[in-house]
């Protein structure tokens, strides 16, 4: 899976740089790079302008246009995969450190029930047997609470 991803991405920067070949237009430009829109561009510059604020527009060439699209939309997207990654690898260490806490505590009740009872001695039963329980006392019937009688009888 992770040679289909490098794979992918190759083929993404390869058709970004023929892409940027074939719409670069080398120039010359009077200014900076950024120019407000009383400046002059040269014809053949093949530039896009982007409005940043209302008296202010930035004048870029379409390949970086494209190329600062994709930044803006892969980073912050990677960055969360990445923490989502990360959160769910410390998810499952935790709950793997439970299910090992777990099976050792199976396997000390797997010993504790496959342990043999202990042997009885004869000496230690005949005295409790030979001790008997004492029968409860009957309950008298006036120490029993009864019912009020229902109205109207």
């Amino acid at each position: 899976m992770n040679n289909l991803r490098w794979f992918l991405l190759l083929l993404l920067a390869v058709g970004l740089v023929l892409f940027a070949v074939a719409n670069w237009r080398f120039s010359v430009m009077s200014g900076a790079g950024f120019l407000s829109p009383g400046s002059t561009v040269l014809p053949n510059a093949e530039k896009v302008g982007v409005t940043v604020w209302p008296d202010t527009t930035v004048y870029l060439r379409l390949p970086i246009l494209i190329l600062l699209m994709l930044a803006i939309v892969y980073v912050p997207m990677s960055l969360w995969t990445r923490t989502q990654k990360l959160f769910m690898r410390r998810h499952i260490a935790k709950l793997d450190r439970e299910v090992a806490g777990l099976r050792t505590e199976l396997e000390q009740a797997r010993v504790e029930l496959l342990r043999p009872p202990a042997a009885v001695t004869p000496a230690a039963a005949t005295p409790a047997a030979a001790t008997p329980t004492p029968a409860p006392e009957p309950i008298p019937p006036q120490a029993i609470p009864q019912a009020p009688p229902p109205p109207g009888t």
